[in-house]
């Protein structure tokens, strides 16, 4: 790629998407109604692990619904984004409104979210949930609510 100032157009739209994608997932977690329905949608569930679930299956089911993702994808390019993009802020910000540790991440091909979880948490994970260590050396599982089916979102191995 050709370089402009020392920075390739590439690492440009990268920093881009990055920024944006931080600013929509913080004004999502700040909503008030969001955190309201958040709030109202876990507050039935006891344990935190299903707490954290039920957030993730209903961002997931939102991202896969079909009418939803034809109406945004021309959206989501002509501001930036990737498809993955805006389910992984709703998530982070609803995971957030939860009071959970997460944090997203992305990748070229995809955004996820990282969610801490404690030792005692790991047990009850299914078996092919990616447990990944954050910087600090706690223990996180990474969620990817693309709309397309995986074992419970979670990353395959």
């Amino acid at each position: 790629m050709p370089e402009v100032g020392g920075v390739t157009s590439h690492r440009r739209a990268h920093h881009a998407r990055r920024q944006l994608l931080h600013s929509l997932s913080l004004a999502l977690a700040r909503h008030p109604g969001l955190v309201a329905y958040t709030r109202a949608l876990t507050r039935a569930r006891r344990q935190r692990l299903a707490r954290i679930a039920l957030i993730f299956e209903f961002v997931r089911r939102l991202a896969a619904a079909e009418a939803v993702r034809r109406a945004r994808a021309q959206e989501l390019r002509e501001a930036g984004l990737r498809e993955g993009d805006l389910p992984a802020a709703l998530l982070w910000a609803m995971l957030r409104a939860a009071g959970e540790r997460a944090r997203v991440e992305y990748t070229r091909e995809m955004a996820f979210v990282r969610v801490a979880v404690a030792g005692a948490d790991v047990r009850l994970l299914p078996p092919w949930a990616r447990l990944l260590r954050s910087a600090a050396g706690g223990l996180e599982v990474a969620l990817a609510p693309n709309g397309r089916w995986t074992p419970a979102g979670y990353l395959p191995p």
